[in-house]
């Protein structure tokens, strides 16, 4: 619908990790493809002008809010950098078409801010929408800590900002569905649980899990799915099986989508297949366009 949309995301991964320099393709390509503003901050100083000590998880909240301030975004995309977008016919503008309107009108419904995702687990913040507003903005500053200054109880939480958001946007709820009694107690048990200004977009569209950290088959990565996220897949595996992962899926997500050679990140053989040394392979990984057939063949 015209939009002004801008990716960002925050890779801040030691120095010669394979996934930045893999996910930023995908990320580069995707936003290439749609016209879409794109924006990698890296570790170190980014990282750390970002979340002034916090876990890095945590930058993320500051690099949403920079990009809304500046006021020329309509909506700002947050994307961990180990999601990848394995289809680039899907559009980020038919995901709001979908979720931000009015029975799927054209025309977005002004009361959507903010479009988030739930696992099997509670509301995730691998990838989330969030359009320029002074609620959105609000949001962000409320989750990052109070206004006077004073430490967030969630800066060192297990689900860091994940938590924050959880607690501002769920945790009056037990309040809400307390007051009063009989038809009035039973209608606001019926609410919805999230406030107004939020639309819950279901796992699989935006947000889908490898295999071995989804919990249900409807949230399962598979062919011709929007995005595939690895998040848990390092945690509940080895960083080996990740990195080796991250770099068959790229692969696969340059065949899926036609990406020419020249414009794919090069992988050899030990990110492909770190086991086996080039010793023992009987010729080299093709990673390459194969050479034109000489001339004296047609002869």
């Amino acid at each position: 619908p015209g939009l002004s949309v801008a990716i960002v995301t925050l890779c801040a991964y030691p120095p010669g990790t394979l996934l930045p320099r893999l996910a930023s393709s995908v990320h580069r390509l995707y936003a290439e493809r749609h016209g879409y503003s794109y924006r990698c901050l890296g570790g170190g100083s980014d990282a750390g002008a970002l979340t002034g000590g916090r876990p890095e998880a945590w930058g993320k909240i500051r690099a949403v809010l920079e990009a809304l301030e500046e006021g020329i975004f309509d909506w700002v995309v947050w994307v961990d950098c180990d999601i990848f977008f394995m289809d680039l016919t899907a559009t980020l503008d038919s995901i709001l078409v979908r979720y931000a309107s009015k029975d799927g009108e054209a025309a977005l419904d002004p009361e959507p801010q903010l479009l988030i995702t739930e696992d099997s687990q509670m509301l995730n913040t691998a990838i989330f929408f969030v359009r320029r507003s002074a609620w959105s903005i609000d949001l962000l500053r409320r989750v990052w800590g109070p206004a006077d200054g004073s430490p967030s109880p969630w800066v060192n939480h297990t689900w860091w900002e994940q938590a924050a958001f959880a607690h501002i946007l769920l945790g009056d709820n037990h309040r809400r569905w307390l007051a009063g009694d009989g038809a009035e107690a039973r209608g606001a048990w019926a609410a919805p649980a999230y406030p107004a200004e939020v639309r819950v977009v279901p796992q699989f569209e935006v947000n889908s899990y490898h295999p071995i950290s989804s919990r249900l088959v409807s949230e399962t990565w598979e062919t011709g799915r929007f995005v595939l996220s690895f998040n848990g897949v390092k945690s509940l595996s080895a960083p080996l099986v990740a990195s080796i992962l991250h770099a068959n899926y790229y692969e696969l997500f340059c065949d899926l989508n036609d990406i020419p050679f020249s414009r794919r990140e090069p992988l050899g053989n030990a990110a492909l297949s770190p086991w086996v040394s080039d010793d023992d392979l009987p010729m080299p990984v093709q990673l390459s366009p194969p050479p034109s057939p000489t001339s004296e063949h047609g002869r």
